[in-house]
């Protein structure tokens, strides 16, 4: 029977489908064809295609079902909140995409299972792969635990903080910006030790994208106040209210 996706666990806490789908979930993944000899070639078939597949197609519907599941959204909606002063929370945002995105979530592996179709239908082999995998790690270590305790508390943070039928007395406001959630977390971060400072400092690449993407926000709200957007929008449309809709 198909297999779950495992990208369901990760996206509320992991702003980015490229450091889940490659750093968190395709570590775990890729091990499992290996168990049945599946490898790229001849043998993809096995299982290797069905749980790639499934593993990375279901990245596209985590990425929209949960806003900090992706970086673009956070920046979405700050333009949405300069352009047209819509503000829109946590809850909002998983509320409104549910309704499709957990019905995706379950149908990904159902097609996927239909259109790769493995040659293994049983893979009682992994429970017991995993389970020696996990007795090998031994417990979980205190910063684990800690980190652990921060990941709920960022989630709670962003539901509650974000939901404005929740009070939130204590914190001073109904309303927390998700921003402000990361900074606190990371702050508890590195006061807990769980990561030291250098290990910021050593993702440049992420910082030189969380520093482009501002600018950007800047200057397209900068082009919409003097009227270019407004100009090219006007432009192409002339042209295009004399074309079937059906060209495309």
């Amino acid at each position: 029977m198909p297999l779950p996706s495992p990208t369901s666990c990760w996206p509320p806490r992991r702003p980015s489908n490229t450091a889940r789908s490659g750093g968190t979930i395709y570590p775990i993944v890729s091990n499992i064809p290996r168990i049945y000899g599946s490898e790229p070639g001849p043998t993809a078939g096995k299982i290797g295609t069905y749980v790639m597949w499934t593993a990375f197609a279901t990245t596209a519907v985590t990425s929209s079902l949960f806003l900090t599941a992706l970086a673009p959204n956070a920046a979405a909606l700050s333009i949405a909140k300069k352009i047209v002063n819509v503000d829109i929370g946590w809850s909002q945002w998983f509320a409104g995409f549910a309704p499709l995105g957990i019905p995706l979530l379950l149908l990904v592996p159902l097609l996927s299972y239909v259109i790769c179709r493995p040659q293994v239908k049983q893979s009682p082999e992994i429970v017991t792969w995993s389970s020696s995998e996990l007795a090998a790690m031994g417990p979980p270590t205190r910063n684990e635990w800690i980190m652990a305790a921060l990941v709920l508390l960022a989630m709670f943070l962003w539901i509650t903080g974000s939901n404005p039928t929740i009070s939130l007395p204590v914190l001073g406001s109904n309303f927390i910006n998700p921003t402000m959630v990361v900074f606190v977390v990371i702050s508890l971060m590195l006061v807990t030790g769980v990561i030291e400072f250098d290990d910021i400092v050593a993702e440049k690449a992420r910082g030189k994208y969380s520093s482009i993407l501002p600018r950007c926000s800047h200057c397209q709200s900068g082009l919409n106040e003097i009227g270019f957007i407004k100009w090219v929008a006007e432009g192409y449309a002339k042209p295009l209210a004399t074309l079937s809709p059906t060209l495309g």
